[in-house]
């Protein structure tokens, strides 16, 4: 299972190559510890299926992943947060 991640402005696209796979429906894509991207196919998920992971970057907005088969290649797209969406914590000094 070849796979190339690309960083977009908003963006990470993954492009797998799952040649020689006919049904979408044999593809199963998941997100482990709102951290890791998980690709499953083949056999059914059972223990002859193939499991590729992809540690994703700490801005990436998984709430927001969506993934199209398409010709042999499964796109992944997973999108950023907005910085504005980033929520920053402000640290202030103990009073004694």
């Amino acid at each position: 299972m070849a796979a190339t991640p690309v960083e977009m402005t908003n963006s990470y696209v993954f492009h797998i190559d799952l040649c020689g796979l006919a049904l979408h429906n044999e593809i199963k894509v998941h997100v482990e510890c709102e951290k890791t991207l998980v690709i499953r196919y083949g056999a059914s998920y059972n223990r002859d299926a193939l499991t590729k992971k992809f540690d994703l970057p700490q801005n990436a907005n998984v709430d927001s992943t969506s993934a199209v088969f398409h010709n042999g290649i499964l796109f992944v797209t997973v999108n950023k947060f907005n910085r504005s969406q980033v929520k920053v914590i402000r640290v202030s000094k103990a009073e004694n």
